[in-house]
């Protein structure tokens, strides 16, 4: 092997590892950039599903109680 295959070889690997490392950071950080998001909508989305089975539970009792009148 000479000069510049190595040169090639090398290359290629310190490219190749840069570029695995780099997808990995930045899946990470987008991971992460994301999971306050996330946290923020799943956090108020149950907020917004409790209201709703308590609204239907309420209109529910509700109704049966004027249907017994």
């Amino acid at each position: 092997m000479d000069r510049k295959e190595k040169k090639k070889e090398f290359i290629y690997k310190s490219s190749h590892r840069y570029a695995t490392s780099f997808s990995f950071n930045t899946l990470i950080s987008k991971i992460y950039m994301k999971s306050d998001a996330i946290i923020f909508y799943f956090y108020y989305y149950n907020f917004y599903l409790l209201y709703l089975i308590t609204r239907s539970y309420v209109s529910y009792i509700l109704y049966n109680q004027v249907r017994s009148l």
